[in-house]
């Protein structure tokens, strides 16, 4: 899980303007209650969710024909919306990489063959129609998280507000596989043990579970074997000549070190390509403190 740190405020009201910009039928109350609290609904962040989940179950949940036909309404401004400005949303947000898992790209980059991104409704848009347009329930992911998320709802991490930094880390069995000879590469994720947040561990296994994460990134041992095989083969020596020969061409430390293991290691970039959240972490945990993370 990767953290979008973004002016999200400033989007999430731009946003909003151009919603308003669209006009809509108040055919029935329910809609009207939407319309009347459009300002409320889309700016709304994940900790007033259920407040407002609670609000609107208390006046609709009653009437399942009024529920259902809110749904539809619902399903349609959400098409509209993703019609007339999920393109420039998905620019806004520039994500680069799926956050949920960091395992593909999320460029937006054709308007009119609409390759972006797809939103993701952190609280499904089924379950809970009320928050299908709302910025903060939007979030930028790849096809496949996407569908495995689908509508569940598991307390998880929101890539707008919480990441797995330094507080959650893969694993390799790095040393076994150099030494032993027969030895696989095996993959784990956990929270560290000097993390005191119980609730961020909850939420860490949860969407380790959710997106199948331990699972999917076993099957990139080939790109971990790589990571290996470079940090046990470069002693200082030869470290030091790439960086004196990378230096002379006016690279910075940061690109030196993506050019030599062929991603961001810095861990404010990890969101700018794919596994550089599991590539920061196999070099850290293998110890290769002489290798600096400043970009």
């Amino acid at each position: 899980m990767i953290k979008i740190e973004r002016n999200l405020e400033e989007i999430a009201l731009l946003y909003l303007t151009k919603l308003k910009e669209c006009k809509r039928k108040k055919q029935y109350p329910i809609n009207s209650w939407f319309i009347d609290k459009i300002d409320e609904l889309i700016l709304a962040k994940p900790d007033e969710f259920n407040q407002i989940n609670e609000e609107f179950e208390a006046l609709y949940y009653s009437n399942n024909e009024n529920v259902q036909r809110f749904r539809r309404y619902m399903d349609n401004q959400y098409k509209t919306m993703c019609d007339k400005h999920g393109y420039w949303l998905a620019k806004e947000l520039n994500v680069n990489t799926c956050p949920y898992c960091n395992r593909q790209y999320t460029f937006t980059t054709d308007k009119k063959k609409k390759i972006r991104p797809q939103f993701d409704h952190f609280f499904s848009k089924s379950k809970y129609p009320h928050l299908a347009l709302s910025f903060y329930n939007l979030i930028p992911c790849c096809p496949t998280c996407n569908h495995v998320k689908s509508d569940h709802v598991s307390e998880l991490l929101h890539p707008y507000f919480e990441g797995y930094d330094v507080n959650c880390r893969f694993s390799v069995n790095h040393r076994e596989f150099m030494l032993e000879k027969d030895s696989d590469i095996k993959v784990s994720i956990d929270t560290l043990i000097e993390c005191d947040d119980e609730n961020f561990k909850i939420k860490c296994k949860n969407n380790i579970r959710t997106f199948a994460l331990k699972e999917l990134y076993q099957e990139h041992t080939d790109y971990i074997e790589e990571i290996i095989l470079k940090t046990y083969s470069y002693n200082q020596e030869y470290y030091n000549g790439l960086i004196e020969d990378f230096s002379r061409m006016g690279k910075s430390t940061g690109e030196i070190h993506r050019l030599i293991f062929g991603n961001y290691i810095d861990r404010a970039s990890n969101e700018q390509r794919p596994l550089s959240k599991l590539t920061s972490d196999i070099l850290e945990q293998i110890g290769l403190q002489k290798y600096s993370y400043e970009t």
